[in-house]
């Protein structure tokens, strides 16, 4: 049987990363576990302002299921960039609408 000798500690833990890097990444792609599970992010709903509308009821309308209002709200002030959670009557919102995956 022939002997095999290290001759550079560096390159074979370079070479052994990469390989267990890739193969993670090919394992990842086979078996889709960097899907999010539940709900996924498809697309904006334009939602107009009426009198005494909020941004808790905008998102209690229009959450979904499996998430909490408080980052719902969070997540539509980001996408509307609003610095107050007060709502002018006839202002347009986007309210990002989540599908569920099957």
């Amino acid at each position: 049987m022939k002997k095999y000798r290290i001759v550079s500690g560096f390159r074979l833990t370079v070479f052994v990363t990469i390989v267990l890097v890739t193969v993670f990444l090919v394992c990842c792609a086979l078996f889709d576990i960097s899907t999010a599970g539940g709900a996924s992010f498809n697309r904006y709903k334009v939602v107009i302002a009426e009198t005494g509308d909020t941004l808790w009821n905008i998102a209690a309308e229009n959450m979904p299921e499996d998430q909490l209002i408080c980052e719902y709200i969070y997540e539509i002030e980001e996408i509307n960039d609003l610095e107050t959670p007060e709502l002018s009557v006839g202002q347009r919102i986007l309210v990002p609408v989540y599908e569920e995956k099957t």
